[in-house]
C-alpha cells in the first residue's frame, strides 16, 4: 500500500459500508469508494477480524 492511501484505508473503516461476516461473527468488511486511486481502482476494501 502506498502511504497516500493510508488515509482513505483510515476513511474506509470510519465512514464505509460495514458487512458482517456469516460465519465468523467477529470478522467484518468494510467497503468506501474513491474516485482518485490509482490505476482505475475505484474502491477501498478493508477486512477486519476482532480476535
Amino acid at each position: 500500500m502506498e502511504e497516500g492511501q493510508l488515509e482513505q484505508v483510515l476513511e474506509t473503516l470510519r465512514t464505509g459500508n460495514r458487512k458482517q461476516d456469516a460465519y465468523a461473527p467477529a470478522k467484518f468488511k468494510y467497503t468506501k469508494v474513491f474516485r482518485d486511486l490509482p490505476m482505475d481502482y475505484t474502491h477501498i476494501v478493508v477486512v477486519v477480524k476482532f480476535a
